[in-house]
């Protein structure tokens, strides 16, 4: 008796632990739905890294265009990462979305940068197909199936972070220090010398998502993001010059793509729009969303 009365208890415990796993992860979802976005049928998709969550003021460019907008980007992504958001975006029937904004940049086809551990980020929408399939082929088999089963495991401080963002629909880039216009950030013996990869594993990928997004009957807009000049003086200038041809030449081969390139003098140039040599700060975010702006209209 003593026994049966303790698995009882046991289960009873167990019973409302899944409940409120249940009902929290359910609530941080919703936040985190808000903040990207998904939650009120888009028409506008900005898809990228942290260069696009620091750059693109979501709430200023649904003001402006009359249209809502979703953010989808995260930190540390590459193209196979940023494939697989896609794939998820678009299996979760957002068919209002009109236009994509893709982000690219001098990196993108690079095979060195993506962090080995970025499908952690993407646990909270493991319930989508694309998603779980695409953890399921880099976590370990305790990973995958704590984070299945637990759900609230699935959000962890930076997530939750954004959830908290979504739910008071703030959007401003905190990042209000700016770079000293009088400080060498590299030295002269660096000028030139980084090359611009070309994996042609990533390219294939790239233009799979075109394809993808494509097949969605997207308008399709590349943006190079802006990168502080003297980041952008180190790439090999052939290589670098190569890579805005390959874009260029990618969007007028295809129907409905656009390539547009923010490293523009007034903005590049600029130091007081970025808080590193790779981020835009909050000065720099109002001035790429109203160039997007002006672009879209």
């Amino acid at each position: 008796m003593k026994f049966s009365g303790f698995l009882i208890r046991l289960f009873a415990f167990l019973l409302l632990f899944l409940i409120i796993d249940f009902a929290t992860s359910k609530l941080m979802l919703k936040g985190l739905n808000k903040f990207y976005g998904f939650d009120k049928a888009p028409a506008i998709l900005i898809n990228g890294s942290s260069m696009s969550l620091s750059g693109f003021h979501k709430t200023e460019i649904e003001k402006q265009v009359n249209q809502k907008v979703a953010v989808y980007a995260k930190e540390g992504v590459g193209v196979e990462d940023r494939y697989a958001m896609l794939q998820q975006f678009f299996l979760d029937n957002h068919s209002s979305i009109k236009t994509v904004i893709y982000e690219v940049n001098p990196q993108l086809f690079s095979d060195k940068l993506t962090a080995a551990n970025v499908y952690t980020i993407f646990y909270p929408f493991m319930d989508n197909r694309a998603i779980d399939e695409y953890i399921n082929n880099r976590a370990t088999r305790v990973e995958y199936y704590v984070h299945k089963y637990f759900r609230s495991a699935r959000f962890d401080v930076l997530t939750i972070n954004f959830v908290l963002k979504g739910y008071m629909n703030n959007y401003d880039n905190f990042k209000t220090n700016t770079i000293n216009p009088e400080t060498a950030y590299f030295t002269k013996e660096e000028s030139g010398k980084k090359m611009i990869e070309f994996n042609k594993d990533k390219v294939a990928v790239f233009e799979n998502t075109i394809k993808l997004l494509q097949d969605n009957n997207t308008k399709i807009i590349l943006v190079m993001m802006p990168i502080y000049y003297q980041k952008q003086v180190t790439f090999d200038s052939i290589s670098y010059n190569q890579l805005g041809d390959y874009y260029k030449k990618f969007a007028r081969s295809k129907n409905n793509i656009s390539f547009l390139d923010l490293n523009t003098n007034d903005i590049s140039h600029h130091a007081l729009f970025f808080a590193d040599v790779l981020h835009l700060n909050r000065e720099g975010q109002k001035k790429v969303t109203e160039v997007i702006v002006n672009f879209l209209k």
